[in-house]
């Protein structure tokens, strides 16, 4: 359970704690009615002081997790900020390659092309000597 709950809860414990005890005392009470009033407004003294402890201390927890949150969130961004910043350089580094290979392989395919296309004139030619040959 957590710490603001914790103290949620048990502040609601002794509400109820205390509405019994109210009203049990005044059931019983052997008291004057002086007395009693007096009794319970010492008792609704002590009550708003105990809950006003009790929310200074929930207040002192959640501004600690909010605290905390933020620094979280802080180191978060700052991570995504580099991951991302990493990502880009290394997606621009792969399009730098990509571009180089593909300019280095469009030279070696042109050259490849070309002598391609010088065998198969010379096959050609060859081919034409030897049909004019056994002609």
């Amino acid at each position: 359970m957590s710490e603001g709950r914790h103290y949620f809860f048990g502040g609601m414990m002794f509400m109820l704690g205390l509405t019994v005890g109210i009203g049990a005392g005044f059931l019983l009470a052997p008291r004057s009615g002086r007395d009693t009033r007096r009794q319970i407004k010492g008792l609704a003294d002590e009550t708003g002081t105990h809950l006003g402890r009790i929310a200074d201390e929930t207040k002192q927890v959640f501004s600690g997790v909010v605290k905390h949150g933020k620094e979280l969130a802080k180191e978060t961004g700052g991570h995504l900020d580099n991951i991302t910043q990493e990502a880009k350089q290394t997606a621009d580094k792969i399009t730098a390659h990509g571009k180089q290979i593909a300019k280095e392989t469009g030279g070696h395919l042109e050259n490849i092309t070309k002598e391609a296309r010088q065998t198969a004139d010379q096959i050609a030619a060859h081919g034409k000597e030897l049909m004019r040959d056994s002609a």
